[in-house]
């Protein structure tokens, strides 16, 4: 057995290891490894979780993510027979969820057989957008478009969808869309329509500013549109007459009454349009009110006519009012100054406190601040002497002044003040540093008082000056008098 081994089996392994040496080398020889290259291979997003969508950059829904390359290495006979359709490019986005992520890309062939090839995406890498799915529910209008001829008139609208009437739709889709969609509307044109319009219209969802929003789904698609258009036998505008009821709060009354619109098309026969020159409101009660009031109410047409399709119902009646204008008299104190007045001069006013007789309407003499009222009596030019002169008043408006009162104004010089010698304080105290004396003092009897300077009379002040001039050297006799 060992020998067998030795020999026989040796050769056996020999000629297997040989045999698929010359396999390996006739098959690489013969169909060598080769690589291709495939362009804009779309990625597919998979495993996307329920009310989640894909949205590009802009917030638009998209089934498939940017393009990518993917390379495919393998036997040459393979990739001769691999197409592009069969190279699956996808993003598995399993538990994700709102947000942007960066996802990994797969790459595998959808035909058997072809295991042997390598894939590489480039890039490996893709962004990938997910935002959550919601509906809401939005009012429908309709713009409608032209004018119908002249005798004719256009009714309102009317919208249906598979025989119901219906006056609101669905949209869903991206949560960056739904939440800017304020309406939906389709738009109708009538221009020179003699008869109904009636048509299917697609529905448009848009904004606060009335642009579209795309990218969403909108339940049901279209509507049916019914425009009713009939002939008017005459028309007429005639204005609006607001029928006030009752009256203001006590001290009030209606000032001003304005209607909007100020004129309505009615419509109807010849004769019965005649016959009408105006249209009436409903009541509009006022009872007790006061400032501005304003009421919506309902338009009431004659007999045997009717407002034009496009006229409103309603209307809008501003109703203003003010207090009543009572004529009312008070008498308040007043302080009169003067202004103006030259310098040097004092001046004195008799009486500097007048009463005034005010008149005007309750509201304004009750806010009537007294503090503010002052009177002023101009002496520009104005030299000493007495005057007797009518004060000026600056009154609110609406007050008027009744009786102007009289003020006696006296202008006088300043008196001029007179200088006196100041009087001893006291005995004088020798001068111990001084050479005594050489000769004996003159006696107090020879001092000379001194020389007051004549005072004028105007005021006591200067009379009581003169006289403690006058007692001064009385005062200083004493002293001098000691050796």
């Amino acid at each position: 057995m060992m020998h067998w081994l030795r020999s026989t089996g040796l050769r056996l392994i020999l000629s297997i290891g040989l045999a698929f040496a010359l396999w390996v080398y006739v098959s690489f020889r013969e169909n060598p490894s080769d690589t291709a290259v495939y362009q804009d291979v779309p990625v597919k997003i998979d495993n996307l979780g329920p009310s989640l969508i894909t949205v590009d950059r802009n917030g638009l829904p998209t089934a498939n993510q940017a393009t990518i390359t993917v390379s495919a290495e393998g036997p040459q006979n393979l990739l001769q027979s691999l197409r592009q359709s069969d190279v699956h490019a996808f993003a598995d986005v399993t538990n994700l969820g709102a947000g942007d992520h960066q996802v990994p890309i797969n790459v595998s062939t959808t035909r058997d057989g072809l295991s042997r090839i390598l894939f590489k995406a480039d890039p490996s890498l893709i962004p990938i957008r997910i935002e959550q799915v919601i509906t809401k529910t939005v009012p429908l209008t309709v713009e409608v478009e032209g004018n119908v001829p002249f005798s004719f008139e256009q009714r309102e609208p009317e919208l249906s969808s598979a025989g119901k009437r219906i006056e609101r739709i669905t949209v869903s889709g991206p949560e960056n869309r739904i939440e800017r969609i304020a309406t939906a509307q389709i738009s109708a044109n009538v221009n020179q329509l003699t008869a109904n319009y009636n048509s299917p219209r697609p529905i448009e969802p848009v904004d606060e500013n009335g642009n579209v929003i795309t990218g969403v789904t909108i339940t049901p698609a279209s509507v049916d549109v019914l425009i009713p258009i009939v002939s008017s036998v005459g028309i007429k505008r005639v204005p609006i007459i607001p029928m006030v009821e009752g009256s203001p709060a006590s001290g009030q009354l209606v000032s001003s009454i304005a209607v909007t619109p100020e004129f309505v098309t009615l419509t109807g026969s010849s004769g019965s349009l005649d016959a009408v020159q105006s249209i009436a409101t409903e009541p509009v009660p006022i009872a007790g009110g006061s400032g501005t009031i304003s009421r919506t109410v309902k338009l009431q047409p004659p007999a045997g006519v009717t407002l034009l399709a496009s006229e409103p119902s309603s209307v809008e009646v501003v109703i203003n009012t003010e207090p009543i204008a009572q004529a009312f008299s008070t008498t308040l104190p007043a302080e009169v100054v003067a202004i103006n007045v030259g310098q040097g001069l004092t001046v004195s006013i008799s009486p500097n406190i007048v009463q005034l007789r005010l008149s005007g309407d309750t509201s304004t003499i009750s806010t009537l601040n007294t503090r503010q009222i002052q009177g002023t009596v101009d002496m520009s030019g104005s030299g000493p002497g007495v005057y007797t002169l009518t004060p000026s008043f600056s009154l609110p408006e609406g007050i008027t002044l009744s009786g102007l009162p009289r003020v006696t104004v006296t202008l006088r010089q300043e008196p001029t003040a007179t200088s006196t010698p100041a009087p001893p304080t006291g005995t004088p105290v020798p001068d111990t540093t001084a050479e005594p004396p050489t000769s004996t003092p003159a006696p107090a009897t020879t001092a000379e008082p001194p020389t007051s300077a004549p005072a004028e009379p105007p005021t006591s002040a200067p009379a009581e000056t003169t006289q403690a001039q006058q007692e001064a050297p009385a005062a200083t006799a004493e002293p001098t008098s000691t050796p």
